[in-house]
């Protein structure tokens, strides 16, 4: 009996080294080396895509390719004023040169701005102003390639304004952007106190004068009286039609005088100051 116990046991240890330890052997440490080896190929990809970020981002933002850029779009520029010439325009064989090179000349800043895009990633691209104002450029740009918007053909020439961003590069330019910068608050203060200001007069000159008989509408109607109060600020006719509401009410004409010390001569050349 003890034997045949015995060999029962040993059959049994047999079977189970056979088959515990290749289809039902659990390693708890598995799962474990799995999520390692993902977590190092992700880490992996990961180190793999900012050293292609870092090449690309050396050499597209390299200070020759951005002098060859600033290059291509003077060229840009000069065949863009090419096709507005009366010469030009009689030879179809020159627009069509002249169109495959403006062409060629988009799709090399397409490239540019796609570089740019990959080698900044795309939280940091859309942060910075600069990029964000060359991708909607380059994107409005593609609009009159289009077959079907052929009538927005001229958009493509505000990829020349891609030019703004090589202003930097010039310290006495750079300055003046700088200073512009700054004083933009004090200059929309300003800006809409005259938008009040003529509001506020092109009502009152309706009101007074838009019932008199002058050479010209000049206060027909409140858009007519906006027109003569811009026209006014500039101190433009502003005598002819002065003497004009003078001749036909003198008293009420000294509103215009008001008008005119108010806006050109305060707000005017506070903004020019």
């Amino acid at each position: 009996m003890n034997d045949l116990s015995s060999q029962d046991e040993s059959i049994a240890t047999s079977q189970y080294s056979e088959f515990g330890t290749s289809a039902f052997d659990f390693n708890p440490h598995s799962g474990h080396e799995n999520n390692s080896l993902q977590s190092s190929q992700d880490d992996s990809n990961s180190t793999t895509l900012k050293k292609a970020q870092k090449v690309v981002f050396g050499f597209v933002n390299d200070n020759r390719i951005q002098a060859f850029i600033g290059i291509l779009l003077v060229a840009n520029a000069l065949t863009m004023g090419c096709e507005q010439t009366l010469a030009v325009q009689h030879n179809f064989h020159v627009q069509d040169v002249l169109e495959k090179t403006d062409r060629v000349f988009l799709i090399i800043f397409t490239v540019e701005v796609s570089m740019q895009l990959f080698a900044n990633g795309i939280s940091d691209f859309f942060n910075d102003g600069f990029y964000v104002f060359d991708f909607f450029i380059i994107l409005m740009s593609w609009v009159p390639a289009v077959p079907n918007f052929q009538i927005f053909r001229t958009l493509r020439t505000i990829r020349l304004l891609r030019a703004l961003r090589y202003l930097s590069y010039f310290k006495a330019l750079n300055d003046i952007i700088l200073f512009i910068s700054e004083v933009l608050p004090v200059i929309g203060h300003l800006l809409s106190f005259l938008v009040f200001l003529v509001g506020v007069f092109s009502v009152l000159f309706t009101e007074l004068y838009g019932h008199m008989c002058l050479d010209e509408p000049y206060f027909k109607d409140l858009s007519n009286s906006a027109f003569t109060c811009m026209e006014l600020m500039t101190v433009d006719e502003w005598s002819h039609i002065f003497r004009l509401v003078h001749k036909e009410a003198p008293t009420e004409a000294w509103f215009i005088l008001c008008y005119i010390l108010a806006s050109h001569f305060v707000i005017s050349n506070k903004l020019i100051a």
